[in-house]
């Protein structure tokens, strides 16, 4: 029978606590073309200069699983706007 690894395949530090890392995830799809899916994460309580505004970035992903830096991020710069939920 199959078992679940226990050893991670990937790994990402959000850089601050409470940000809520990963309360929310979804596929984008494929937009830079490359054939493999990339990933969205969602960010709803990082404070990056207003307090719970949310951040969301995006990670690529490649025929070794996804990238370790994001390629893109958004801040909407309001506070309390839990982007990213």
């Amino acid at each position: 029978a199959d078992t679940l690894s226990t050893t991670p395949v990937w790994n990402f530090a959000p850089g601050q606590a409470g940000s809520g890392a990963g309360t929310s995830l979804a596929s984008a799809g494929d937009p830079d073309g490359d054939g493999f899916s990339d990933v969205l994460i969602g960010m709803p309580g990082w404070d990056g200069g207003h307090t719970d505004e949310g951040r969301v970035l995006l990670f690529e992903g490649s025929s070794s699983g996804l990238g370790d830096t994001p390629v893109w991020t958004r801040e909407p710069d309001v506070a309390g706007a839990a982007f990213g939920s």
